[in-house]
């Protein structure tokens, strides 16, 4: 008997499958070989897969992250640009509790509706953190 995958299951691997097809493209990425750069994968809570990476160097970030496309139920498109990009300056901004939303001029986003222009974009951004990072050094 085949089981039943509940609606946070379905949305949870397709954020997953995503960014597994991301992650495939920029594991290797001789950029994300840099010893000064650290990668931290986000693993989703209810897949244990993960959904995301941060990239750090020194005070520098830039995140891939996957958001859900369909619908779980109905499989109706929701979102046509699942994948975002983010980079900011850690020191930048200051939140107080550390829960809310970071004002919106400290952060450089981009939504991306398929992978090769995310990635290409992310690593990019992940070329700038670098070459930032080195000039604060």
């Amino acid at each position: 008997m085949a089981k039943d995958i509940s609606p946070a299951e379905i949305a949870a691997n397709q954020k997953c499958d995503l960014f597994a097809l991301i992650f495939q493209q920029i594991k290797h990425n001789p950029l994300l070989l840099n010893e000064n750069l650290e990668m931290v994968l986000e693993d989703n809570p209810v897949s244990n897969k993960p959904e995301a990476t941060i990239v750090k160097a020194g005070s520098f970030r830039a995140s891939i992250r996957t958001y859900v496309a369909k619908h779980p139920v109905s499989g109706e498109i929701i979102n046509n640009l699942p994948i975002m990009i983010s980079s900011w300056r850690e020191d930048s901004f200051h939140l107080k509790e550390g829960c809310e939303t970071p004002p919106i001029e400290k952060l450089n986003n981009k939504a991306f509706e398929n992978v090769e222009d995310s990635v290409k974009f992310f690593l990019s951004q992940i070329e700038l953190i670098s070459r930032e990072n080195k000039q604060e050094v």
